[in-house]
């Protein structure tokens, strides 16, 4: 799906139509997330370093990378993608389970 990805993101930057739908589409996606991100961090279950709209556009800005870049097209192991993948979310998220651990 990277390169349908890809493609609809670069119409995007050309055509307006395509450029509110991809707007609308992520808008919805990142309400979503910040939504749970919000509320994990009112019950105290992540401690961020950052304000919760920097942390959500870092990690938009993450996912949309992954998804442009398909690193498994390019031969990057699954398995270890997820290893460095997951370490990276748990490093900007800090959930309270790690830090005790630490």
């Amino acid at each position: 799906m990277a390169p349908l990805f890809a493609e609809i993101r670069a119409e995007s930057m050309r055509n307006p139509a395509i450029e509110h739908c991809c707007r609308q589409n992520m808008e919805a996606i990142r309400a979503q997330f910040r939504d749970y991100l919000r509320d994990a961090a009112e019950r105290g279950e992540i401690a961020p370093l950052v304000d919760l709209e920097t942390m959500m556009t870092t990690l938009m800005a993450i996912g949309e990378g992954l998804a442009l870049n398909d690193l498994l097209s390019q031969g990057v192991d699954p398995g270890k993608l997820e290893t460095l993948v997951r370490a990276s979310v748990i490093a900007i998220l800090r959930p309270r389970a790690a830090q005790a651990a630490a």
